[in-house]
């Protein structure tokens, strides 16, 4: 684990799209079982009788057949994890019986697994989501709001602090600056990194560069990049930057920012730059508010919003699409499975979660299933993060 204070201060451009709605809502499957672990104890989802439902759900302790043809978890302040679609359980902290000494904040999917966080800096690893350390044991002068994992969580991940802290654990997940040492107007509630320069790296076996954003809840947005992030010795770029592409600083917002999601960075997938065209090419980001008002910059689409409908409670996060799509009819734009182990992209969609686990999705993000539709009542939904199905 690595932490310097190195500060990047970003000045804001502003920029606000329409709102357009859509949402939806899932059915309750049936029964399966499924392993879990904590901290490397390795775990094997196993499966039981064929579910009898049609449509996708939401399970709260595993005990649902995967299915459909994405899927998603969603992490409860208690650290329940509930898998919808056809996202494996790996287990949860109250299914080990275990207590966090501070409310889960964050979840990030990893390569068959995924990881908690809490807001002391405590970090749980179920299935085989390597555990690479926690901030629990430091000073803490502010509690963590976020996780971010490197593709597949293998090359690390990254804990953010509400006073712009941040943490790094694992050999790819570089501490590249923090906001700790700045006078924030709003607290930090969120961070993102792009989506495709760790997976490039992993691929060439070459020496990764890495980048980050970090947003506040005014929609402060501040960037962070590596001074890698540049050619190697033959001449190929290996990392996406995280530009400042606009913030919502300067405007008077209805509700407060409460996440952000990276789109794709498509310019070099695979080596190939055709995938530079049209509304792909560098990435961009979205930030989404309480009452699900997205924001998009860069080369990130608005594709909707929930800003027009009256929800019965806030959103709480947002997560982008692992669902597959033609870009330019180039195989090597294709996204492969997630941001699991086959490292692919996904442009063209995303999906917010509620704290009561509505789940809403946009443009080509297929929807898994969400927890009321599930006959699941909950309020303590922190966050929503891709499943990497093995």
């Amino acid at each position: 684990m690595r932490v310097r204070s190195v500060v990047i201060v970003v000045v804001a451009l502003c920029a606000l799209t329409g709102l357009v709605a859509y949402a939806a809502v899932g059915t309750l499957v049936s029964p399966s079982v499924a392993g879990a672990s904590v901290h490397r104890l390795d775990a094997r989802p196993v499966t039981s009788r064929p579910s009898e439902a049609e449509q996708p759900g939401c399970s709260a302790t595993g005990f649902a057949l995967p299915r459909g043809s994405v899927g998603y978890w969603l992490a409860g302040a208690d650290g329940s994890v509930y898998s919808c679609g056809n996202a494996p359980w790996y287990g949860s902290l109250p299914s080990m019986g275990i207590t966090p000494d501070g409310p889960v904040v964050g979840i990030a999917g990893c390569s068959s697994g995924y990881l908690l966080t809490t807001s002391t800096g405590a970090v749980y690893a179920f299935g085989s989501a390597p555990y690479q350390g926690g901030a629990n044991t430091l000073p803490l002068t502010g509690p963590i709001v976020g996780i971010v994992a490197t593709p597949g969580c293998w090359g690390g991940y990254w804990l953010v602090s509400a006073n712009g802290g941040v943490f790094t654990f694992g050999g790819e997940a570089d501490f590249l600056g923090s906001a700790g040492g700045l006078q924030l107007k709003e607290p930090m509630v969120g961070m993102a990194a792009p989506t495709e320069p760790i997976a490039t790296c992993i691929v060439t076996r070459e020496p990764c560069a890495s980048a980050y954003w970090l947003v506040a809840a005014d929609g402060g947005v501040f960037t962070y990049n590596s001074p890698n992030n540049s050619n190697n010795s033959e001449g190929t770029v290996l990392g996406s930057s995280a530009n400042f592409l606009g913030s919502t600083g300067c405007l008077a917002l209805n509700k407060p920012v409460v996440g952000m999601a990276a789109s794709p960075d498509t310019t070099h997938v695979g080596g190939n730059t055709a995938c530079n065209s049209g509304p792909l090419g560098p990435g961009g980001y979205w930030l989404v508010t309480s009452d699900g008002g997205i924001f998009a910059f860069g080369n990130a689409p608005f594709l909707g919003s929930t800003g027009c409908i009256v929800l019965n409670e806030p959103i709480v996060g947002m997560m982008v699409s692992t669902d597959a799509t033609t870009v330019g009819n180039e195989s090597a734009c294709l996204p492969r499975n997630g941001p699991g182990g086959s490292y692919g992209l996904a442009p063209g969609g995303y999906m917010m979660v509620a704290s009561d686990g509505g789940v809403f999705a946009f443009g080509n993000a297929s929807f898994g299933g969400s927890l009321p539709g599930s006959g699941i009542s909950v309020s303590d939904v922190v966050g929503i993060a891709p499943a990497s199905v093995p």
